[in-house]
């Protein structure tokens, strides 16, 4: 038995590990061109149970060979819908687009990347599951109230994640040929107008208003679609050459200028790994100047401080949950301040 999945349309959900199967990427999508490929496949999901590095495992097979696999997240999200449905070991097929690849010669070539139509959270369970034809309509209306949605109160800080991470989704699907079309960013601004909630989070504020400046005289000039890839390609982490993952916390959302980074009174946080020496050492520095150290980050931190070695999955990981916590009571007017490693350090030289 198999079940046929069907998504929103938006083709937001990226895969993990794909930079290890791009021989098999370009053997499905044949010889690279200048414009790159975007080209829409059928992907089998399989819970690899067996998988000696994690036993939670969803790989993604397209045309009979694996192309990556869910992140860890992901995969367990995915695993608790379908368990949630009744088909706990059921494999399961959804739309998939593969986009990048390009080659313009004298070296440079895109990195495919494979983003899954895929409804991935509680709130997107009234999505039509279309199983064979002897389990076709199973619903999912144990989990709905009475309007027919999912309790918000049960699904909301998790809606709020799922529309980060779809925009992010969409944004590296634009950012994988090189360039932006008008047509990409006509997409985008709809996508951000049918979800007003994820404008007034980070990133999708970022985006939204860059978006209302470049369509504010009505005219996109092409400087405003080079101003605005640089821009996802800051917030997705993506590099120009496509060819490896930015793992540099410099794009994330640190305080612009920097703040004086005070340490008699204040609570500091760490999140990513850091250059200077372990956590520990970290800590102590900060104790031994009078300050008071944190594990998460509330009401009470004065100061996120992150080290420059931060995986470019930050949204999926918890020191990614950090800093989207820290961004939501920065928004809110609280004293909490985003600082990088580098400018800690020079704050602990001059102390």
């Amino acid at each position: 038995m198999s079940a046929h999945l069907r998504g929103s349309g938006a083709f937001a959900l990226p895969i993990v590990g794909e930079s290890h199967y791009q021989e098999a990427l370009e053997a499905i999508c044949g010889p690279r061109s200048d414009e790159g490929e975007d080209r829409r496949v059928e992907a089998r999901l399989v819970l690899e149970n067996d998988n000696p590095h994690d036993s939670m495992a969803v790989r993604v097979d397209i045309q009979g060979q694996t192309v990556g696999h869910l992140s860890r997240e992901h995969a367990r999200q995915y695993r608790k819908q379908l368990e949630r449905a009744g088909y706990a070991s059921t494999d399961a097929y959804c739309k998939a687009r593969i986009r990048g690849g390009w080659d313009r010669g004298e070296g440079g070539h895109g990195h495919y990347g494979v983003f899954l139509d895929l409804p991935m959270d509680d709130s997107t369970a009234t999505s039509y599951m279309r199983m064979d034809q002897n389990e076709r309509g199973r619903s999912f209306s144990s989990l709905l109230d009475d309007h027919g949605q999912p309790p918000k109160a049960l699904y909301g800080p998790r809606v709020a994640k799922r529309l980060v991470s779809e925009l992010l989704g969409l944004c590296k699907g634009m950012v994988c040929d090189g360039e932006i079309a008008e047509g990409e960013l006509a997409a985008l601004k709809r996508w951000l107008a049918g979800h007003p909630d994820a404008a007034v989070l980070y990133p999708g504020k970022t985006v939204a208003e860059r978006l209302l400046r470049i369509y504010e005289d009505g005219i996109i000039t092409p400087d405003e679609r080079q101003e605005l890839n640089e821009l996802l390609l800051d917030l997705t982490g993506e590099t120009e050459e496509h060819d490896q993952p930015l793992n540099l916390s410099t794009r994330l959302p640190f305080d612009e200028p920097t703040p004086t980074i005070l340490f008699e009174g204040h609570e500091h946080v760490f999140t990513g790994r850091m250059l200077c020496g372990t956590r520990q050492d970290c800590e102590r520095k900060v104790v031994d100047r009078g300050g008071r150290v944190g594990k998460t980050v509330t009401k009470r931190t004065n100061f996120l401080v992150i080290g420059p070695i931060a995986s470019s999955a930050w949204l999926e990981s918890t020191h990614g949950r950090k800093i989207l916590r820290a961004v939501e009571l920065r928004s809110e007017g609280l004293p909490l301040r985003i600082v990088s490693e580098e400018a800690w350090i020079h704050a602990i030289e001059s102390v």
